[in-house]
């Protein structure tokens, strides 16, 4: 998902993937049927802010939605 959607992340390395997986505050994933086509990652402090890390979607997807 992450190399397909084009964004610099250190896609090759899957321990710090984990890492990056484990510790955000929240992950949102979107779903046609049993594929994944979307993934959005934030660090938030639940009170006044959120960053929203990364924001990802197949560019397959993209084009069939648009």
């Amino acid at each position: 998902m992450i190399k397909s959607a084009g964004i610099k992340r250190p896609s090759d390395d899957m321990l710090r993937l984990q890492r990056m997986i484990d510790n955000a505050d929240i992950m949102i994933s979107a779903w046609d049927r049993d594929k994944l086509v979307g993934i959005a990652r934030a660090l938030t402090d639940f009170s006044y802010c959120c960053y929203l890390s990364d924001l990802a979607a197949d560019k397959v997807m993209e084009l069939v939605k648009s």
